[in-house]
């Protein structure tokens, strides 16, 4: 039996689920090296649960999402009477596939292996409840949505290696002004979603329904230190946890063109890890929408340790060549949707 959580004074994590209300995102979808993304997704997934949980990016893309939320609170009594607090959440969303070798079948869901935000409980409540990978940051985002002002954000990095950490600039979206070889500029919303839905398996349908009942599967690899050995997990499993979208608002493209720029540090190797271009890059897609969504409760597809784990080689461990192949794409190989049919993405990402 699961044992009952303690709480007492100074908590910074809250009892989920948790309502999150006056969502406003802002999203640029960017062409990404499959290769260095089914890496990632193998180091982190495959090889952390011995083959059990095969994880494998579903298109060459990664989102860099920018929400700020208005208000985020508990549902469940007591926490739900003691109050709220806002949040800006900056992360990239990686699309993938799931499946457990097990069990079979495979579905939609998606990663997040860098998210910054601005409050202490929603670090803590992110990390320890279900494995989101937060970071504390500090951002400049204008008010309007077509502001030609950029989005900054800043955080805690060390570089080059062995020095003493400091707070730099990680990220910077700037919007460019409209041109002629804005190949995009007359494409009305439905145009563009429908669009990201035929790149993105997760998205299709959906947007074709109004996204009523839509929810976005998470997966996340959970994890703390071990007091014994640093190295080592004390608890370590791949869990995953549903948003549920409560409302909608507005939704559309974001007009203009974009550009985004990501530094590289030694502590944060963002480009290199999810296969995006060094310097500055342009957005497949750009788009926008307000809602109200429900991170609600998740459940383990695996556990280090739980009856049935007959490997548990720990983070980082070798994946036999089989399943390696399996469940990641030879260098320059296309990508293939739910149905096998080749996801390709043009020239037009690249500057």
């Amino acid at each position: 039996m699961i044992p009952r959580y303690v709480d007492r004074g100074g908590e910074q994590t809250i009892c989920h689920p948790v309502r999150f209300e006056k969502a406003r995102v802002r999203a640029h979808f960017l062409h990404a090296d499959g290769a260095r993304l089914a890496a990632l997704c193998a180091q982190c997934f495959t090889a952390s649960s011995g083959g059990r949980i095969a994880v494998r990016p579903a298109a060459p893309i990664t989102a860099l999402v920018v929400a700020e939320i208005g208000r985020a609170a508990s549902t469940v009594e007591p926490d739900r009477g003691i109050g709220w607090t806002s949040e800006i959440d900056v992360g990239f969303w990686v699309p993938v596939f799931v499946r457990d070798t097990a069990r079979g079948g495979e579905h939609f869901a998606w990663y997040h292996p860098y998210l910054f935000v601005d409050s202490e409980y929603a670090v803590a409540s992110g990390r320890e409840s279900f494995g989101f990978h937060k970071m504390l940051g500090t951002f400049e985002i204008p008010a309007a949505l077509d502001s030609a002002q950029p989005i900054s954000v800043d955080t805690m990095v060390v570089h080059p290696r062995g020095a003493r950490g400091a707070v730099k600039r990680l990220i910077d979206v700037r919007r460019l002004d409209a041109s002629a070889g804005d190949d995009r500029a007359g494409e009305d919303d439905r145009a563009l979603f429908g669009r990201l839905g035929a790149l993105l398996p997760g998205l299709s349908g959906s947007v074709a329904g109004g996204l009523s009942g839509f929810e976005a599967p998470m997966i996340f690899l959970k994890q703390f230190r071990a007091i014994s050995d640093g190295k080592r997990a004390c608890y370590q499993a791949i869990v995953e946890a549903p948003a549920r979208l409560a409302t909608l608002g507005a939704m559309g493209r974001l007009r203009g063109r974009y550009e985004v720029e990501i530094q590289a540090y030694e502590s944060h190797p963002i480009a290199r890890e999810l296969g995006l271009r060094a310097g500055r890059s342009s957005p497949l897609a750009s788009v926008h929408a307000d809602f109200d969504f429900v991170m609600d409760v998740g459940r383990e597809l695996w556990r280090a340790g739980a009856e049935g784990d007959r490997h548990h080689p720990g983070p980082g461990a070798r994946v036999s060549p089989a399943r390696r192949e399996a469940t990641s794409w030879p260098t320059g190989a296309s990508p293939v949707d739910r149905r096998g049919r080749a996801l390709r993405i043009g020239d037009e990402s690249r500057r």
